[in-house]
């Protein structure tokens, strides 16, 4: 049953584990059939996962013998000829997303708690998902006497990312080490340890989807710029909506799409001043997502170059 801490980052079903999704992307399970001996089939290659069951097959062109290999796949059987399946990743792609889990710099002196060590040690032996309510008790209980730019939260947020990451919610990691990653670019310089190792875990993070379109399209379906984001219920799934829809602005504007990004960074802007206000550091990161906007947006481009003037009055610093 998944705990109430990680009800928020809801993400579509998958039964493979955060190492098996690291070294996989999704992808259609192949169809294998076989006509006289001719057609396509699944044969072993590696060991079975012990965390999460899957085993490593390759797909064969068969012509009597197998005879091309296709792809590599990890997959998962349903019962019968029937199975989920993931693709295994070039070698660059696994590396990306091994290296944004690796050690976070610099841990703040007052992290150290007995909790924060009992959640390390859950994530060096191998326990994720344990991880995850751990940190993300720890950061709630900073957040509450600290600023949210505090390095200390920072540090934390970015553990919390870490986990989301390797227990496979990637859109949800995603955009929270890009929020530190400005945030930290912010507060302690572009230039700073953990303003770099953020910024390039981000970047890591993206690089494991097939391609900045795929992303910007996957990001599109959580985050709908033209609904409204509740903030008078659930705070955390508020924030965690409003950080997607940061996300999402920053996939579209890698791929040019300059409108589309306004309008998520506008509705992310709204939800964040209503819920924290608008001296709040995640506020501020918000509205340094808007500059980087109006920074890309074509001069020639009245009606946008309008839009953007407008949401930037709108949400200027009291």
């Amino acid at each position: 049953m998944r705990s109430d801490r990680e009800a928020e980052y809801v993400e579509p079903a998958d039964p493979f584990c955060g190492r098996c999704t690291a070294m996989t992307e999704v992808t259609t399970a192949p169809s294998t059939f076989t006509v006289s001996m001719i057609g396509t089939s699944l044969l072993g290659w590696g060991s079975r996962c012990q965390e999460c069951g899957s085993d490593g097959r390759v797909l064969w062109f068969i012509f009597g013998i197998p005879l091309i290999p296709l792809g590599r796949y990890r997959v998962i059987s349903t019962g019968g000829r029937e199975y989920y399946g993931r693709k295994r990743l070039a070698g660059r792609r696994v590396s990306a997303l091994t290296a944004a889990l690796q050690p976070v710099p610099d841990v703040p002196a007052e992290v150290r708690d007995e909790a924060y060590r009992r959640a390390d040690e859950l994530w060096l032996s191998g326990e994720p998902r344990d991880a995850l309510r751990l940190f993300e008790e720890v950061r709630a209980s900073h957040e509450a006497s600290s600023a949210a730019d505090d390095p200390a939260v920072m540090h934390l947020r970015l553990r919390v990312a870490q986990a989301l990451l390797a227990t496979h919610h990637r859109h949800a990691a995603l955009a929270l080490f890009e929020h530190v990653a400005a945030a930290a670019a912010l507060r302690l310089g572009p230039n700073h340890p953990v303003s770099q190792w953020a910024a390039d875990a981000a970047g890591r993070a993206a690089d494991s989807w097939t391609s900045p379109k795929q992303l910007a399209r996957l990001l599109a379906v959580q985050a709908d710029p033209t609904a409204e984001i509740p903030t008078d219920q659930d705070v955390r799934a508020a924030t965690h909506q409003i950080r997607l829809h940061a996300s999402a602005a920053r996939a579209h504007l890698r791929i040019g799409k300059i409108k589309q990004a306004l309008w998520y960074v506008d509705n992310a802007l709204g939800a964040s001043y209503d819920l924290h206000g608008p001296g709040h550091p995640d506020t501020a990161v918000l509205r340094h997502t808007l500059h980087t906007v109006a920074e890309a947006a074509s001069p020639q481009d009245k009606n946008l170059q309008d839009e953007i003037h407008a949401c930037q009055q709108t949400w200027r610093p009291k």
